[in-house]
């Protein structure tokens, strides 16, 4: 009988300073993009400005990144796919407080 264990390795911590740069130069590109516009963008249109492939597969992929930006307060989504920088006018999300007052 044989009994066959999981690959688990010990990440090198220059691997995964490589992959922090990596992700964090991506971001600034997004975040970059929504600068240049001034207005609320969809993945789409993103993609198109970041100058990737706007097939299905890279849309998605960009709209994954884009919701995990909105979660993370960076990004507001104030329709639905429509996302715009958090504090940015229009922009309600993690990032703004909307208060209503009773009188």
């Amino acid at each position: 009988m044989r009994i066959l264990a999981w690959p688990w390795r010990a990440v090198p911590p220059a691997t995964v300073e490589a992959d922090d740069a990596v992700s964090g130069s991506a971001q600034r590109q997004v975040l970059d993009a929504f600068a240049s516009a001034g207005r609320p963008l969809r993945a789409r249109q993103v993609c198109q400005a970041l100058q990737v492939s706007t097939q299905h597969r890279q849309v998605e992929g960009m709209r994954h990144r884009l919701k995990r930006l909105v979660g993370q307060g960076v990004l507001a989504e104030p329709q639905p796919g429509m996302f715009i920088m958090a504090g940015a006018a229009g922009a309600v999300g993690p990032a703004t407080v909307v208060v209503k007052e009773d009188q």
